[in-house]
């Protein structure tokens, strides 16, 4: 038979191990990555891993089964010489279902790798599985396909959504004595009688973040999708993610400070702002001096949905968001 190169997903012990450890045993809890973070790439003239059954430590393979084993970066980390597999375990999640878990090593070298085999089904990222059983493949008691061994698991269920509502202004909403349309730091705002924008978000979670992670994306994995509808029922967003971009320190002309947070939505132009209640909320026809600026991004501040208001409920306002004219 031909020599051909096989690849397969894996995890280092550690990635799997929890606590702080390196290492796990029968009777711990292991939780499943996110991802792999390694590549094993075999070169065989068979299509399935052996174990040590000769000779301990050495691959029970007359002929290939020789491998690279790269992290991440495309580092070889491992010594080019013949992988097997050592022993699998049984492990089991909260529901009962039971998976395979194989132990591979390479001759010559210390470290342990991991991969789930498909046939025994795959948990998904984040399932904590109890390691129930440990089985020696030097009895042959598994001769895992490599076309069957991976650590690509499907990602968790994403947690069950609800629906935040606040009512907004959009930057050109907020007149300034200078007749610009856009806020600045030394800026002298007035605020409208009445909020211009409804926005309803959908999220897993009751805050809104910021854009931490990449420049105007929202550091939320999981939903913050929001509608913005005007006074009209008009939607004038596009329904993806929103942030919080920066927020503003403002103050009255008796020296109050507010926190304005300008909230953006990703492929949109247009900003949104809206008072924090927890800092109080200025009053329609306010003016207001805007006297500083600070990035979300390089702040802990998480703001809450139901801390996000223009001082006015959307109640009798704003038409049933289910009623939008798109």
């Amino acid at each position: 038979m031909a020599f051909e190169t096989y690849e397969f997903s894996a995890f280092r012990e550690s990635d799997l191990a929890t606590g702080g450890k390196s290492k796990f045993f029968v009777g711990n809890t292991i939780v499943v990555p996110t991802a792999p973070t390694l590549s094993i790439r075999v070169t065989d003239d068979d299509g399935a891993l052996s174990g040590d059954n000769i000779v301990s430590e050495s691959a029970d393979d007359a002929s290939g089964q020789t491998a690279s084993i790269l992290d991440a970066s495309g580092n070889e980390i491992g010594n080019g010489g013949k992988i097997y597999g050592e022993v699998f375990f049984w492990v089991s999640d909260a529901e009962g279902n039971r998976y395979a878990l194989v132990e591979i090593e390479q001759e010559g070298g210390g470290d342990d790798y991991f991969a789930f085999v498909t046939d025994y089904g795959l948990p998904k990222a984040g399932t904590a599985l109890t390691v129930d059983t440990k089985v020696n493949i030097k009895n042959k008691t598994l001769i895992p396909e490599y076309s069957s061994l991976t650590a690509d698991v499907p990602d968790p269920d994403p947690a069950p959504a609800d629906e935040f509502e606040f009512t907004a202004f959009n930057e050109f909403d907020l007149l300034t004595v200078s007749g610009k349309k856009n806020l600045f730091v030394g800026d002298t705002i007035v605020l409208p009688e009445l909020p211009t924008l409804l926005i309803t978000v959908t999220d897993d979670e009751g805050n809104l973040s910021g854009d931490n992670l990449v420049n105007e994306q929202a550091d939320d994995a999981t939903y913050q999708t929001a509608t913005v509808i005007n006074m009209d029922g008009e939607e004038v967003g596009n329904g993806g993610q929103i942030f919080g971009e920066v927020y503003y320190w403002v103050k009255d002309s008796a020296g109050k400070r507010y926190r304005l947070v300008e909230i953006e939505q990703e492929g949109s132009k247009d900003d949104y702002f809206a008072f924090l209640t927890s800092h109080g909320v200025p009053a329609a026809g306010e003016e207001l001096y805007v006297a500083a600026k600070r990035n979300i991004k390089d702040s802990k501040i998480l703001v809450d949905y139901e801390d996000l208001t223009t001082g006015d409920p959307a109640e009798h306002l704003f038409p049933d968001p289910g009623d939008l004219i798109l």
